[in-house]
């Protein structure tokens, strides 16, 4: 079935200062990058947990989503379906697979 995750994480202000000043070199903004990498990240372990309580291994269709709230707020939604992947002649159908054993606590 369907899960998600959202993570919503503030940028700081030597973030933001430093994407002004990227903005005004026209480089790209490091900061910011490592800050959406950061809610990525957060987001696809809560859709990993509750695809697990949910029974899947595996989740298909994912779907990330960027919002900025406010210059220094940024959110990030994941979408997927998860899955049960089944294994059929030693092969599996292409997937995210996760780590059922791994903690995502």
């Amino acid at each position: 079935g369907l899960v998600s995750g959202e993570s919503v994480i503030g940028t700081g202000f030597i973030s933001t200062f430093e994407s002004n000043l990227s903005d005004i070199l026209g480089v790209e903004s490091s900061a910011y990058s490592d800050k959406i990498k950061k809610a990525k990240s957060i987001a696809l372990d809560d859709m990993i947990k509750e695809s697990i309580a949910k029974g899947g291994n595996a989740i298909i269709g994912i779907s990330y989503e960027i919002i900025v709230f406010r210059k220094d707020i940024i959110g990030v939604s994941v979408d997927g379906t998860s899955v049960i992947v089944k294994e059929q002649h030693n092969e599996y159908v292409a997937a995210y697979f996760y780590n059922k054993e791994a903690s995502y606590e």
